[in-house]
Formats: C-alpha cells, sequence, structure tokens
C-alpha cells in the first residue's frame, strides 16, 4: 500500500507530496508499532529503511540520513537491511553535497561531513564526493581533515582532481611539508600543463625548491613568473633576491632589489618597504649618497610606521650630516632618540647628536673667528 501512495504523490522530478509524506508516513508508523509488538527487529530496521526514503523523496535529507543511520546501527552487519541502509545513505550524501555545492552551501557539507565522518563517510569512495568535502573543509578552516579526504578523492579518481592537487600543495606548503608539497606540484604540472592553476603552481613550484634548499632549481621558475605584468612579481622577486644573497650573488641580489622598487610608488607592499631599505643600506655603503638619501626618504614618505623607519632616519642624518646638511641631521637624530624604544638605536643616535653638536660648535667658532680676522 505504501508504494502505490509514493507512485501516486510523486511528482515529474522524483518528489513526494506533503499529502502522501503524511500518508506515508502513517502507514509506516503502524507497521513499526506492529513490528514492536511482535519483537521482530528486522522488520523494526526495514520499516525506518523505509521512512528513511519517505524523508529523502519529500525533500528532508538532514532526517532521511539521520534515519538511515538509525537503520544501518541497528542492523545486523551481514544482514540486507545493513547493506541497503549504507548504499542509500552514501548515494542520499552524494547528491546532496553536490547540490550543496550548486548552491555554495560549503557550511552544510561540513555539517554532513561531522555527523557521519564515523558511519557512512568511511564508506565513502565516490572521488568527487570526497574532493567536495575536502574542499568544504578547506574553506572551514580544517585543514588536516581536509588533507585526508583530498587525497582520498585523487586515489579514489574524481572529475576534481585537477582543483584538488593545488588544495593539496597549498595545504603542505602552509604546514612547512615542503617535500610533500613539492610531489604535488610536480603531479599537477605534469598531468596539467595547460591547466588554469599551472602560473601559480610554476610560481609556487620556485618558493617550494627555495624552501627545500634548492637555490639554482629554484631560479627558473621565479624568473619566469617575475615580469612586472605577473601577479606573483613582487612575490618572486623578494624570494630571487634571497637567493642571490645567499648565493653571494651580490650584483644580481642589487639589481633584483631595483626591479622590486621599479613598483614604487604605484605598489604599497612590505615586499618594497624592505627593498628600499637594503637597496638604500648599500648604496650608502657604496657611497652613492643621493640616491641612497632618495630611497631612504621614499622609505619613510610611504611607510611612516616601518619597522626601517627609525634605523632609515639614522642613516639619513649621517647622509644629511656628510652631505652638509646639519640642522636636517640634527632634528632626525633627535626623532630617533625621542620615538624608538629600541635602545639600541636610541643610544647610537645620542651619541650622534653629541658628536654633530661638537662639530655644529666647531665649525660656528670658525666661522666667527673667521670673520672676526677679515675685519
Amino acid at each position: 500500500r505504501a508504494r502505490i501512495v509514493i507512485e501516486k504523490n510523486t511528482d515529474e522530478r522524483g518528489r513526494l507530496s506533503d499529502r502522501g509524506f503524511t500518508e506515508v508516513m502513517d502507514i509506516y508508523d503502524g507497521i513499526a508499532l506492529s513490528s514492536r509488538d511482535q519483537k521482530d527487529e528486522s522488520l523494526q530496521s526495514l520499516v525506518k529503511v523505509r521512512k528513511a526514503n519517505a524523508y529523502a523523496r519529500h525533500g528532508d535529507w538532514e532526517k532521511a540520513l539521520a534515519t538511515y543511520l538509525d537503520a544501518w546501527r541497528g542492523s545486523k552487519k551481514d544482514s540486507d537491511v545493513h547493506t541497503y541502509a549504507r548504499v542509500e545513505a552514501v548515494r542520499l550524501m552524494m547528491s546532496t553535497c553536490r547540490r550543496l555545492r550548486q548552491d555554495n552551501r560549503y557550511d552544510r557539507i561540513v555539517d554532513i561531513y561531522t555527523a557521519y565522518k564515523d558511519s557512512f563517510v568511511k564508506e565513502l569512495a565516490d572521488g568527487s564526493t570526497q574532493f567536495v568535502m575536502g574542499e568544504a573543509l578547506y574553506r572551514a578552516g580544517r585543514i588536516e581533515e581536509a588533507r585526508k579526504m583530498l587525497e582520498l578523492s585523487t586515489r579514489s579518481g574524481s572529475a576534481y582532481n585537477e582543483q584538488a592537487f593545488p588544495l593539496l600543495f597549498a595545504i603542505d606548503y602552509r604546514q612547512e611539508r615542503f617535500q610533500e608539497a613539492l610531489l604535488w606540484n610536480t603531479i599537477y604540472l605534469s598531468t596539467y600543463p595547460g591547466g588554469s592553476d599551472t602560473p601559480r603552481m610554476r610560481h609556487f613550484r620556485g618558493a617550494v625548491l627555495h624552501r627545500l634548499g634548492s637555490l639554482e632549481a629554484a631560479i627558473p621558475f621565479l624568473e619566469e613568473t617575475s615580469s612586472a605584468d605577473n601577479p606573483f612579481a613582487l612575490e618572486s622577486l623578494r624570494i630571487l633576491a634571497e637567493i642571490h644573497h645567499a648565493m653571494g650573488n651580490t650584483v644580481q641580489e642589487q639589481r633584483t632589489l631595483d626591479r622590486i622598487i621599479s613598483f614604487h610608488p604605484a605598489r604599497v607592499s612590505p615586499v618594497v618597504e624592505k627593498a628600499l631599505s637594503l637597496r638604500a643600506d648599500r648604496l650608502r655603503q657604496e657611497g652613492d649618497l643621493v640616491r641612497a638619501r632618495d630611497l631612504y626618504r621614499a622609505l619613510l614618505d610611504t611607510y611612516p610606521r616601518s619597522m626601517y623607519a627609525h634605523w632609515s632616519m639614522y642613516s639619513l642624518a649621517h647622509i644629511d650630516r656628510d652631505l652638509g646638511d646639519l640642522q636636517e641631521a640634527r632634528e632626525l637624530l633627535t626623532r630617533v632618540k625621542n620615538a624608538s624604544r629600541d635602545p639600541v638605536i636610541v643610544n647610537a643616535a645620542r651619541v650622534a647628536l653629541d658628536d654633530l653638536e661638537l662639530e655644529m660648535q666647531i665649525r660656528k667658532y670658525d666661522a666667527t673667528r673667521g670673520a672676526q680676522v677679515r675685519n
């Protein structure tokens, strides 16, 4: 009778009407009551499965999954009901997760995973659904669980493998598992050389090789993504500067810093900020005081709260003193002494101020004495 009610009250989309749902559930409740009186556990479990089917047809996937779980746990492992409950629950889980992903309801996918991770999720062998769950977990910040599901999806075979490998790479790179990250990167680039994530994966191949200490091998990938119009340019150039510094390639390092500085002032970035400081320091050491002064000033104008600000002021004060602007040098050193909380630079500024005051007094004395001699 229940089957007849379902057939008559199911529309072309397979959805059971409210009236049909109420009628069929009344039938199942009656059977359930009778089975309890007869203490027929197998019939009770079968009724639960039928009720779960009705919930699913009515569009209530939450109650359907919960009822399938109740039937699955309450039936013998070698019984047909146990197997049927598992198969139907997994099928419903797959279709529900796909639909939720289309609706961007990643939070509900996480809810399904959380509720059934110790039961039906373990029975899941569909790679696409494993990916959808892994992706949702990744978005929710549940990184290790996401990694497990994403890796399972690649082993099961999935239409989403091209998306899974970059996510696995990102997880292992973030967790500093660089050898594993390099493996995912290699698989992706060899399998999808023209994939949508290829530019990003080639950039990060250089980054991960750098972290693994393979400096020479990293350079071509970083150079490839360092052109001004590349979205990874600044990060690639930052790593290249570090590589050239580590390898003792001073000329290449300074050229790379100049390439980073060429983004100033259009791009405000901590990478540009650091490059301005490093390049200015080098120019000062080489005696190119005018260029060094310009870079220090650019740094202070654009990044007034920079971690390099006080040392830049200190260096700029020495340049101004060397170029004859003692008053500007004094103002900068005074600002450093009063503003910095670093005792090292405060003491250095105080000593430099004392020297500067003495020099200014000597110059004033020499100027006064010279005027007297002329008179």
